[in-house]
């Protein structure tokens, strides 16, 4: 009897901690949400730390070269007084913010799959489609920004 206890606990606690596991889907509505709006402050809080410390060494890079420095400043309207206090998010937002990323919005997401630790959101809008990866660390679902490029068919 004893034995059947400990399994019956132990399954208990098990599917405690499954139901406690936050879900791809509403996290994957919350990142395409969130290019629509275009809320990209927000969106930063769902960057993996793969992609954030590619961005921060982007960032560096640009920062140490003369001509990524005027590349900042022209093509994300930074003055080049600011771009020694700008920050990974702060780059990361006026990436976003630029022209070039207009057709990302009016996302809809046609279907997401999940493998492990991995989901796949395949997404399109009125002129493309394309998938958006995310990875499950520290406890969230996240965003891998190599992943946010979409094709035309």
């Amino acid at each position: 009897m004893k034995p059947l206890l400990i399994f019956i606990a132990l399954l208990s606690l098990f599917s405690i901690n499954c139901t406690n596991i936050p879900s791809p889907k509403n996290a994957a509505e919350d990142v395409v949400r969130l290019f629509n709006e275009r809320d990209y402050n927000n969106l930063w809080g769902y960057v993996s730390e793969d992609s954030r410390g590619k961005i921060t060494v982007q960032l560096n890079d640009n920062k140490a070269n003369p001509i990524g420095r005027n590349l900042i400043s022209n093509a994300f309207s930074i003055p080049p007084e600011s771009i020694d206090t700008l920050t990974t998010q702060g780059y990361f937002v006026a990436i976003l913010n630029s022209v070039k990323t207009t057709e990302i919005l009016n996302m809809k997401i046609e279907n997401l799959e999940v493998k492990d630790e991995l989901a796949y959101i395949y997404w399109t809008t009125n002129q493309d489609k394309g998938t958006l990866s995310m990875i499950f660390e520290n406890g969230k679902w996240m965003f891998l920004l190599d992943s946010v490029a979409g094709h035309n068919e």
